[in-house]
């Protein structure tokens, strides 16, 4: 029964440590950020989503930033 314990354990683990991985405040962490729009909330995905002197909301590791855009640079 000891032995079968420890074994779940190990798994719990792991599991969490995958979880952890996968999670998004994890990704924010590293240095990534989510864009969303400000009217709806939707994700930004590309650049042809959105148009000049729209508002959105950037989410950091520490809190959101709110920026109006000024000029969109699509890349080569």
């Amino acid at each position: 029964i000891q032995r079968r314990l420890q074994q779940a354990r190990i798994r719990f683990t792991d599991c969490n440590k995958g979880l952890e991985t996968l999670s998004p405040l994890a990704t924010l962490s590293r240095g990534y950020s989510i864009s969303k729009r400000d009217s709806n909330g939707a994700i930004i995905k590309s650049i042809h989503q959105l148009t000049l002197g729209e508002t959105i909301n950037i989410q950091l590791t520490d809190g959101t930033l709110k920026t109006n855009l000024e000029a969109i640079n699509e890349s080569s």
